[in-house]
């Protein structure tokens, strides 16, 4: 019946190239382990994360990454309205954000680079206009000439080996602590912003602070590695005690404070108001081409503290190892930014969540991990992150989850069980008004209102054979999804009704597509759209199985299957030869290919459809059809 169904198919209707680039690897990450440094010796180095660093000399790569297409994004960093030099006690808070220096990061042969360019040298004082006193030039970078930097591992000085802090062993890059100041008229205070409400040297309001943790960290270190950096209490009191001290905060990345480069068991020497070979730091080549003011022989760089001295000014250390220098906090751009942070040293008590279970959480996701039961108790540690999380997964190791253990998170969106979870307490996950997607792997008890008050159009995707999850499901009236596998046919069948605007949970079906590679088609008994058909294409209903109205569509028994373009052609492979192919990086391009069994005239409904997408989608996948949207959803997560 299969093939003869085929026969029947139609020729080639809709088909997308995806590059190899674009095309996500259908992989899991693996949970991080914590990174035990308490062997080591202060200043001894390790290597965790990457940044661009050194500047790219050879021509072959330069023309090469010439050629790349490249996203530029502003920088964003700011200038002085007036040309000219400005006084300092006369800030009024005229600085304004500019896109005058912009970067794109590039993949080529395995390798990542960034590339930089700037129409105009950057000031070293946001007060100042068109790089007044700019320290760019003096490194060698010139407008309007784009240079490239290469992603490097970055080099991370230890301080204190039993609590996994470091210190990075280089200026990394040069930030604004503070562009933006004012001073009130009649005031010697100095704020961050107009409603005067936080000192300029606030380290805890301050927009380095707020690079670090939001912008450095996203582009340094993976999810694991994030992942792997403690939560930390910094405490920031002002130099001299006099009530310019800034509020305490939890980060993951800081900056040193004067009491930390001044403590010997850091390997620095105290008092801080001398000069010290320790704290002398070398520069990457990125952080030179940034405007870094570094020292005449090009060895070392100054570099900012957090440590206020009062409304204005924070701490700074000299590129000779003096650190008794202060600066305004306006007049960073040319001070390097040494980053800060503590290592998880062990599998410490609060990951764990069971005798053999732990937890971990980045990036909205919250994993649980090992073997065994979860344990019920009244709070768990992962407490923190409730408004955060949006996705829940299990490893195939969980066999059962408490009454209530994660009922009221207010953004959960989707969960994805393993396939050794047996039961799920009574209220698991109750009042989660987002939730829109739970899959099962395993035929698994559900106790009451595990799901009560979820988001209504929430469905539950199983696997055929999983009559515990079917049962819950047709009892409590949810939309089921049943994805089955016929090993003859080499198709995965998903039936049951699928929306494209349902939050289907894509790690289930990613999962499920690992387990079954050998698959050459993919099988839909309905997908629906909506608002997607124009009203000026003519539709014919005869010409495919489908139901049809002026906004919305259903298509029926839709089969989807790859074809790879090689030197000899296109022709039809599996899920596990595509993932073998993209992992050797041997073939340029995929197509997914869309049957029905209907026949149709010359110029079929899709063929309409995809003229009218073509004409408003110039996207690189030129996304003609939300049924090939859907179908490269399943590649993702």
């Amino acid at each position: 019946m299969f093939k003869k169904q085929f026969k029947k198919a139609l020729s080639l209707i809709i088909t997308a190239a995806l590059l190899i680039g674009i095309i996500p690897s259908m992989s899991f990450a693996v949970s991080a382990k914590a990174v035990d440094i308490s062997s080591l010796a202060v200043g001894d180095i390790i290597e965790f994360g990457s940044y661009p660093q050194s500047k790219v000399e050879d021509k072959n790569i330069i023309a090469e990454l010439d050629r790349k297409d490249k996203s530029w994004i502003s920088y964003d960093y700011y200038l002085g309205a007036y040309s000219g030099y400005i006084q300092s006690g006369s800030a009024d808070g005229t600085m304004y954000k500019s896109d005058y220096m912009r970067y794109a990061d590039i993949n080529y042969n395995g390798e990542k680079y960034r590339a930089v360019v700037f129409d105009m040298y950057r000031p070293y004082d946001t007060m100042r206009y068109e790089g007044h006193f700019s320290d760019q030039e003096d490194n060698g970078y010139f407008p309007n000439i784009v240079y490239y930097f290469k992603y490097e591992p970055l080099k991370w000085r230890v301080l204190d080996p039993q609590n996994g802090f470091v210190c990075s062993d280089n200026a990394i890059d040069c930030v604004e602590f503070n562009g933006y100041i004012y001073r009130p008229e009649g005031e010697s205070n100095y704020y961050s912003d107009p409603d005067c409400t936080n000192y300029a040297s606030d380290y805890s309001t301050s927009e380095i602070r707020e690079w670090l943790n939001n912008k450095f960290i996203y582009t340094a270190f993976n999810s694991e590695e994030r992942f792997m950096i403690k939560k930390s209490l910094i405490e920031t009191p002002s130099r001299d005690n006099d009530g310019y001290g800034c509020p305490e905060v939890t980060d993951k990345i800081f900056l040193l404070s004067v009491s930390d480069i001044s403590n010997a068991d850091y390997g620095f020497k105290s008092p801080y108001k001398t000069t010290d070979s320790a704290r002398i730091m070398r520069f990457t080549d990125y952080a030179a081409c940034q405007g870094l003011s570094c020292s005449e022989t090009g060895y070392s760089a100054n570099w900012v503290l957090r440590t206020p001295i009062n409304s204005y000014r924070v701490c700074n250390v000299h590129c000779e190892g003096y650190g008794g220098n202060f600066i305004s906090a306006n007049e960073t751009d040319y001070c390097g930014i040494v980053p800060a942070f503590n290592l998880k040293t062990s599998s410490v008590e609060y990951d764990k969540c069971g005798e053999n279970a732990v937890w971990s959480y980045s990036e909205g996701t919250l994993r649980i991990s090992g073997t065994g039961s979860v344990n019920g108790t009244d709070e768990y540690n992962w407490e923190e992150y409730n408004d955060s999380i949006e996705y829940i997964e299990t490893d195939d190791g969980i066999i059962s989850l408490p009454d209530g253990i994660f009922s009221g998170l207010n953004n959960l969106t989707e969960v994805c069980f393993g396939s050794g979870l047996q039961s799920i307490g009574q209220n698991a996950f109750a009042n989660c008004p987002k939730l829109s997607n739970v899959s099962f792997m395993s035929n698994c008890e559900i106790g009451n209102g595990s799901f009560s008050d979820a988001d209504s159009t929430l469905m539950l995707v199983y696997m055929e054979g999983c009559g515990n999850p079917e049962a819950f499901a047709k009892n409590n009236n949810i939309k089921s999804l049943v994805v089955s596998y016929n090993e003859e046919n080499k198709t995965l069948s998903f039936n049951g009704g699928i929306d494209v605007k349902d939050n289907l949970s894509y790690a289930f079906l990613n999962k499920f597509l690992l387990e079954n590679k050998e698959s050459e088609y993919i099988f839909f008994d309905e997908l629906d759209f909506h608002n997607i058909v124009p009203e000026q294409i003519l539709i014919i209903d005869d010409e495919i199985d489908a139901d049809i109205n002026n906004t919305n569509l259903s298509l029926h028994n839709i089969y989807v299957n790859l074809n790879v373009i090689d030197e000899e052609g296109q022709h039809r492979i599996s899920f596990e030869k595509m993932l073998e192919l993209l992992k050797n990086g041997r073939y340029d391009a995929f197509k997914i290919v869309v049957h029905s069994d209907e026949q149709t005239e010359e110029q079929t409904f899709f063929e309409k459809v995809s003229h009218f997408f073509e004409q408003f989608f110039e996207d690189a996948l030129k996304a003609i059809s939300k049924v090939i949207n859907f179908v490269t959803k399943l590649f993702k997560k």
